[in-house]
């Protein structure tokens, strides 16, 4: 997992206009988009949070992102330092 995070290139967004995302080690071919949850991450005012997914052969494949209700693109989204990330989980 931490070996592909400097490869990771954008891959694609939410059709639904969130702001979640795809990403895929650039170094791989693209995986199956079949996730497996890893880690989950909030703001440190717990305004956003993050879900991170793992496809097949455990490489990061996508990322959610929950936003406030009044969120809106134009607002953008948070700096990364002001991610507090969880432990990978178990499983």
């Amino acid at each position: 997992m931490r070996e592909s995070v400097p490869h990771l290139v954008v891959t694609g967004g939410c059709s639904c206009g969130c702001p979640s995302f795809n990403v895929r080690d650039a170094r791989f071919p693209q995986q199956p988009h079949h996730l497996g949850h890893y880690a989950n991450g909030w703001t440190l005012d717990r305004s956003f949070g993050f879900a991170l997914w793992t496809g097949p052969d455990n490489r990061p494949i996508s990322v959610d992102v929950e936003t406030p209700p009044e969120w809106t693109e134009a607002d953008g989204l948070p700096e990364p330092p002001s991610v507090l990330v969880s432990s990978p989980c178990e499983g």
